[in-house]
C-alpha cells in the first residue's frame, strides 16, 4: 500500500474516512500486500551445474525413484 496514510496507525483512519467498512477494507489490503510481498522480488536460481560440482546431485537416474528418469546435462 502506497499513499499519504499507509503508516496511519488504524484507530486514526477512521478518523480520515468516516466509514467503519472503508477503513476495514485499507487494513485488509495492507494485510495482504505484507503477506504477498514476496511475490515482487527477483526469484534467484541456481543452475543445476552448480549442484552437480558441489556433489549435491548426481547425474544419471533418481536411485529413489523406480522410473528410469535420467537428469544429465
Amino acid at each position: 500500500m502506497t499513499g499519504i496514510r499507509k503508516d496511519e496507525p488504524a484507530r486514526s483512519l477512521l478518523g480520515h474516512y468516516r466509514e467503519q467498512r472503508l477503513v476495514d477494507v485499507i487494513l485488509a489490503a495492507r494485510r495482504f500486500e505484507v503477506a504477498t510481498r514476496h511475490k515482487t522480488a527477483t526469484q534467484t536460481t541456481i543452475d543445476r551445474r552448480v549442484f552437480l560440482a558441489a556433489g549435491a546431485v548426481a547425474n544419471g537416474p533418481d536411485p529413489g525413484s523406480d522410473l528410469g528418469v535420467s537428469y544429465e546435462l
